[in-house]
């Protein structure tokens, strides 16, 4: 198997992304050692298990680079996948903890079932023909079956929905910080979906590669952003600051 243009573009621009959003995860995680505020720990946790299915296309690229050999399906499927209803559940935790949601451990136990059972179906698929989990498409891309697209994409809606309750309320607070905090998640959580969402139904090629990767990378410094403001991003969207 050759590296190809798409594959060696695609290679560099996951290790942008998966890069990125490891560094806001564990900015986030040490913010958590600092102030002790639960939710940055879970919230930098949960962003980076969210982008676990970018990681083995960027491992593939690298052991491709050095050793002229790629991931074969059973560990791509499985590091790109396992890690999703775990990031999920975090989240659900967050949310719960934030919200007032009535029956918060009925809804958090319903996540860990729904979790549970994929994880239990995707091993089983696997372990019987890991085509039935889907096929690589060179050595960074892959096509997924409907189990995991499935999956995936009610992981997706789940997190457009949920992100929009999250920043409802600070889209209606008086204080312009916490305000411009909730348009920051807000629109992590829109360019997340739409280039994750994008990505997953649509083919790749040059342009739309390029254009899904920028939603990627963006999204997870807005993520951030909305949950640890840095000065920086202060004084580029506040003007009084």
């Amino acid at each position: 198997m050759t590296l190809g243009i798409l594959d060696l573009v695609n290679g560099i621009l996951i290790l942008v992304l998966d890069g990125i959003s490891i560094y806001v995860g564990i900015r986030l995680i040490l913010k958590y050692f600092k102030f002790k505020q639960r939710e940055l720990l879970l919230v930098g946790i949960c962003w980076i298990f969210i982008v676990c299915p970018w990681y083995p296309a960027g491992i593939s690229f690298v052991m491709y680079i050095f050793t002229n050999q790629n991931l074969t399906e059973i560990p791509y499927f499985t590091i790109g996948n396992v890690f999703i209803p775990v990031a999920l559940l975090l989240w659900i935790i967050v949310l719960t903890e934030f919200l007032e949601i009535e029956r918060k451990k009925l809804l958090i136990y319903l996540f860990v079932v729904y979790g549970v059972f994929f994880e239990i179906m995707f091993f089983v698929l696997l372990s019987i023909d890991p085509s039935l989990i889907g096929y690589l498409k060179g050595i960074t891309d892959v096509q997924y079956n409907l189990f995991v697209i499935g999956y995936s994409l009610s992981a997706l809606v789940t997190m457009l929905i949920t992100g929009i309750l999250f920043t409802r309320q600070s889209l209606k607070s008086s204080d312009e910080i916490i305000r411009l905090k909730g348009k920051l998640l807000l629109t992590a959580f829109l360019l997340f979906i739409v280039g994750a969402g994008l990505d997953t139904s649509v083919p790749l090629n040059l342009v739309t590669l390029s254009i899904y990767r920028t939603l990627e990378v963006l999204s997870a410094i807005f993520f951030y952003g909305g949950f640890y403001l840095p000065s920086w991003m202060k004084k580029i969207f506040l003007k009084n600051q």
